[in-house]
């Protein structure tokens, strides 16, 4: 699990699973402050302008703050509905190195580990992925083929 690469899905459900089951009540609740000064028009997601102003205000120019806002739209903006949402930004303001810990990685490996097996398998991450979701085995191959790095069809901790 530890040689998954940026853009993946199951880099992305892992993450957002940390985020959100792991992260300190003070530090979601500074966050959530931030999130709502930034958001302006109080409408539950951030827009490129209001992500600029904001930065603006940290940054000191407008021209880093552009930059800045590109990175994390694409990085962070998930759906890529042109917004960050709450669970977008927790993701993209959070010490990626603290995150993904030994000890979180392995809390979220446990999660996709449904049967305790120690292997994550295509049909526990279509249990977690795949909720509401129809995609076809190809997929859900794929996502194994892309980290099972002994190409035994399963997924290790190691």
């Amino acid at each position: 699990i530890k040689a998954f690469h940026g853009e993946q899905k199951l880099q992305q459900a892992t993450l957002m699973y940390i985020v959100s089951q792991l992260m300190s009540k003070t530090e979601r609740e500074e966050l959530q402050n931030t999130f709502i000064a930034l958001d302006k028009n109080s409408d539950g997601k951030l827009s490129v302008q209001e992500l600029i102003d904001g930065y603006t205000l940290v940054l000191g120019t407008k021209e880093r703050a552009i930059e800045e806002v590109k990175q994390i739209m694409e990085n962070f903006d998930l759906d890529k509905n042109g917004f960050i949402d709450f669970s977008e930004f927790l993701l993209a303001s959070t010490n990626r190195k603290k995150l993904l810990s030994n000890e979180n990685l392995q809390k979220a490996f446990k999660m996709f580990d449904k049967d305790g097996s120690g292997f994550i398998t295509g049909d526990e991450i279509k249990l977690i992925l795949g909720v509401g979701k129809r995609f076809s085995e190809k997929v859900w191959e794929k996502m194994i083929e892309q980290v099972d790095q002994n190409k035994d069809g399963k997924i290790s901790f190691e």
